[in-house]
């Protein structure tokens, strides 16, 4: 039976959400999703369980849902109507100063990554003097490709800092041949733009003054520079030698800072996403590559890291630039996961392997909201992680383990697999009391 409810705003620009949470296989089969959402765009569409869409033209849209199990096939249909929005004088730029917008840049982004393309990204970067709220900024592709992204919520980029957005979240799917990449801000003014006619598998565009350069040719430059014994200002963050740190003290350096730090490997690289894993100490970060350099880890590995500071969504990231920057220092056994409470949960636990309990008050697809009594807390279920959902209900005691990961303001856990799910009571599937989790 296929079914699906919406929720949101029907107002051009304004997100709606999409729920198949009710559509449900009698044989509990894995089912695969495909939504039509009526806008007569080959890319309006999505495989997601449950999306979400922004419509840029007012009337009736007939939104389709086609759910099947690889056998039998079920299709449900729904008439939404959008309005136009109200109208109103654009808003201020926001920031500290006039002009400031126009310093926020596309800086690099990756068209054609290894393996699959829901690992694109776009980053932003603002080579300005003042802070820019990117609130009501569009990212978008060539015209008439993907819809246009939306930032619907305060994100505040500072100067010479970057911003990573992926495609997780802004369905934004850049051909592997001709694209563009295009910024605009809140007045819906072109912002930046490039525009490219080829590009390599594993291998980014970024931008290099006034110039792009695929982040192969970079390094070939770095190379030859470095032959030739070229020296650089020791003014410039770029080429500055990494700082030995700890992860209690990495957050008080900046993003673009150099660091090396010690930790212990708390998630794989696969488990929630190909691109990055999470090393945890007091408390931890994230360890990220664009090109997946990452040696055989194992939970429990202790290794150095070098590398240079970033954000995405609000949590910090250590970006590696060859596999090099990664070495194993010792293999140890898992690392605990730290007992705490939902409303201790905040900056100064992100990256922490985490261990809460409490009943499941609500659940909305991939989210899941647990309530300790005190405070609640979103445990989110990433796509890809070898967790049955359908057997979590709402009324459930249980015990989630798992990485506190920041998404703009806010904070949730994310377990890593079906045995950081631990049932309270009757036995099901993922209970696993009294053993600490390691992940798949």
């Amino acid at each position: 039976l296929a079914d699906f409810s919406f929720s949101g705003e029907q107002v051009v620009g304004q997100i709606i959400s999409f729920d198949s949470s009710d559509t449900v296989d009698e044989d509990g089969d894995k089912l695969n999703y495909l939504w039509d959402f009526g806008t007569g765009n080959l890319n309006s569409s999505s495989t997601e369980p449950n999306p979400i869409f922004i419509y840029f033209t007012p009337g009736m849209k007939q939104v389709k849902l086609i759910v099947s199990d690889g056998e039998n096939k079920a299709e449900v249909e729904k008439i939404i109507n959008i309005v136009s929005a109200p109208t109103s004088p654009p808003a201020p730029l926001l920031s500290k100063e006039r002009g400031a917008a126009d310093k926020v840049i596309i800086f690099e982004f990756m068209p054609n990554p290894e393996g699959p393309d829901e690992s694109e990204w776009i980053e932003l970067k603002n080579i300005g003097s003042s802070t820019v709220n990117l609130i009501n900024w569009q990212l978008d592709d060539e015209e008439g490709g993907s819809e246009p992204y939306v930032i619907k919520k305060d994100i505040f980029i500072n100067p010479q800092e970057s911003k990573i957005f992926e495609r997780e979240e802004t369905k934004i799917a850049l051909n592997n041949t001709v694209d563009s990449v295009r910024l605009f801000n809140n007045l819906g003014e072109l912002a930046d733009e490039y525009s490219y006619s080829k590009t390599k598998e594993g291998v980014s565009f970024k931008r290099q003054g006034n110039s792009w350069l695929t982040a192969e040719n970079i390094a070939s430059v770095a190379s030859a520079s470095t032959s030739a014994k070229t020296t650089v200002s020791a003014g410039s963050k770029k080429y500055q030698p990494a700082v030995e740190t700890t992860l209690e003290k990495i957050r008080e350096f900046e993003p673009g800072d150099k660091v090396k730090v010690v930790g212990t490997v708390a998630v794989l690289p696969g488990v929630f996403s190909s691109q990055y894993f999470y090393i945890v100490g007091s408390p931890g970060v994230q360890v990220y590559s664009s090109k997946k350099l990452f040696p055989n880890l194992q939970i429990g590995d202790q290794i150095e890291i070098n590398g240079e500071l970033s954000e995405t969504y609000g949590e910090l990231r250590l970006k590696i630039a060859a596999a090099e920057d990664i070495k194993k220092i010792a293999t140890s056994t898992p690392p605990e996961p730290v007992m705490t409470e939902c409303d201790k949960i905040g900056e100064n636990m992100e990256a922490q392997l985490v261990r809460v309990k409490g009943e499941v008050v609500d659940k909305q697809g991939s989210i899941i909201w647990l309530d300790d009594g005190n405070s609640e807390i979103e445990v989110y279920i990433k796509t890809g992680v070898k967790i049955n959902k359908a057997n979590i209900n709402e009324g459930d005691n249980i015990t989630v383990i798992g990485i506190v990961s920041q998404k703009d303001d806010s904070y949730r856990v994310m377990p890593r697999s079906q045995a950081d799910i631990i049932f309270a009571g009757a036995n099901r599937e993922g209970e696993v009391l009294g053993e600490v989790s390691v992940s798949d």
